[in-house]
């Protein structure tokens, strides 16, 4: 009765707007079956069996040598007959000659191209750029506004974490003390590689099964995938990295001026940027998200130590590696702004030691003839963007083997 009801719903849409109506339904009733104007019969593998109006598919049942049934609903006895491959195979031949038949004909020549062998899926083109663009960007934003729990997965941590450390380190004063205090707070900021990579974790893995399920068929490519995701991201990270930044800077009492704001808000842009990118290029090499975070933590634990603020004096082939790392600019860039010449600290009576401006502090961590904020920024733009690119290798190698399987 619901099933009629609702077939019947769409018939006066039909009639009073005009309008083309595409709907999925399983086996409905053989009275049912009439008030279709058109049925699409596919079989495994979404190859096309038939594609006609509903008499056709008695038709096309017996052109293929099957018996048709006495009695009983008509469509029962096809999905009963295309789960055997030998009569789908038929089936599809079938409408593939005569649709190509047909397709000669409109073009008024003998010679029009065949559809391709691979069944069905020849019939389909790849969506252009633009519209997959505009397409996954509109389904992204839609999903993400009916699961808000995505949003706070991408979100949370680093919120929580901005609030954690205030209460820790603020006030950071400018004594002996707060330039170690000062020294562990920027390396922790570092930290928000591993964060970019649980992100990564929390929401890639089901886009990517998506995304490859209709790579597979055909729908679109790598590219316009890859770009709105990242888009996507970016937007959060950014956001995130925005508040998150001005609170731990202006909360603690780092150095608040414009420029040195900014570069704390991009270094932390840059490591969840990198952390996603790392997180799409192992997630995409392995199936297993548990293996791949264990790498992931490895990788990132490593990377964050040999950047600077922990070890100085590395053996040659770290050095090489740390060269290529996108920390290493971000702890640099980090380092010459929070430290500038014109910060003084106090010299304490009991201490043996007094580091008196952030010059000496970067000349103690071996950063003085590093370069410049600047340049250390470029190069972790640079180094990022090589990354993430690696990253949509990485996606593609994986959406190619799979489209072979």
């Amino acid at each position: 009765l619901a099933a009629q009801q609702l077939v019947h719903l769409l018939q006066g849409l039909v009639a009073e707007r005009g309008q083309t109506i595409v709907l999925t339904i399983h086996q409905p009733r053989s009275d049912l079956l009439a008030s279709f104007d058109k049925i699409l019969l596919l079989g495994p593998g979404g190859r096309v069996l038939l594609d006609g109006p509903p008499q056709s598919l008695r038709l096309g049942i017996s052109a293929c040598g099957a018996a048709l049934p006495a009695r009983g609903n008509i469509l029962d006895f096809a999905m009963d007959l295309v789960a055997q491959p030998a009569w789908a195979q038929q089936l599809h031949d079938r409408w593939r000659s005569e649709t190509d038949a047909a397709r000669a004909e409109a073009a008024g020549s003998p010679t029009a191209p065949p559809l391709s062998a691979s069944g069905g899926r020849g019939l389909q083109r790849r969506c252009p750029w633009h519209k997959a663009l505009r397409t996954l960007m509109a389904r992204s934003l839609l999903n993400f506004s009916r699961q808000t729990g995505m949003i706070w997965a991408r979100c949370a941590q680093i919120m929580l974490w901005a609030c954690v450390l205030v209460p820790v380190y603020a006030p950071i004063g400018n004594s002996q003390n707060s330039i170690t205090s000062r020294i562990g707070l920027l390396y922790q900021s570092l930290g928000m590689l591993f964060a970019g990579t649980l992100n990564n974790v929390a929401v890639f893995p089901i886009e990517r099964d998506v995304f490859l399920r209709e790579r597979v068929d055909g729908l679109y490519s790598t590219a316009p995938f890859f770009i709105v995701y990242s888009c996507i991201e970016l937007v959060q990270e950014a956001c995130t990295a925005a508040v998150a930044g001005i609170i731990i800077v202006q909360a603690i009492g780092l150095v608040a001026d414009f420029q040195a704001q900014c570069v704390y808000i991009a270094v932390m842009v840059g490591c969840l940027f990198n952390g996603e990118s790392l997180g799409i290029a192992l997630n995409s090499a392995m199936v297993h998200a548990g293996a791949s975070l264990n790498i992931i933590n490895g990788l990132c634990a490593v990377i964050q130590i040999i950047s600077g603020f922990m070890a100085n004096d590395l053996p040659p082939l770290l050095v090489a590696m740390n060269k290529i790392s996108p920390q290493m600019y971000a702890c640099r860039a980090l380092a010459l702004s929070q430290f500038p010449p014109e910060l003084k600290f106090k010299c304490d009576a009991s201490s043996p030691i007094c580091i008196q401006s952030g010059s000496e502090v970067l000349r103690m961590l071996a950063m003085d003839g590093d370069g410049s904020v600047r340049s250390n920024l470029i190069g972790l733009l640079v180094l990022s963007l090589f990354y993430r690119f690696m990253s949509f290798l990485a996606l593609h190698y994986r959406a190619r083997k799979v489209g072979r399987m």
